[in-house]
């Protein structure tokens, strides 16, 4: 049953920065700091183009996410 689904996944680009799990873990980086109103829909879907074309990586939306968030110092 894994193999059928393995086989019905598109491969990656050669370029490719990152895997689909990296790809699904980045975009809901990106889909929390949108829903959240801290990026405009312009950078969310800019972002989102990056992801679907596997053109950032994992640690690139990362550094982004950690910038951007609000993090409470305790």
């Amino acid at each position: 049953m894994l193999d059928e689904l393995h086989a019905k996944i598109p491969p990656l680009p050669p370029d490719a920065k990152m895997d689909t799990t990296e790809s699904f873990i980045a975009g809901k980086r990106i889909d929390l700091l949108f829903e959240e109103g801290l990026i405009p829909l312009s950078e969310k879907r800019a972002w989102e183009d990056k992801i679907d074309r596997y053109a950032v990586s994992l640690p690139e939306v990362q550094a982004f996410f950690e910038k951007t968030w609000p993090w409470r110092k305790s």
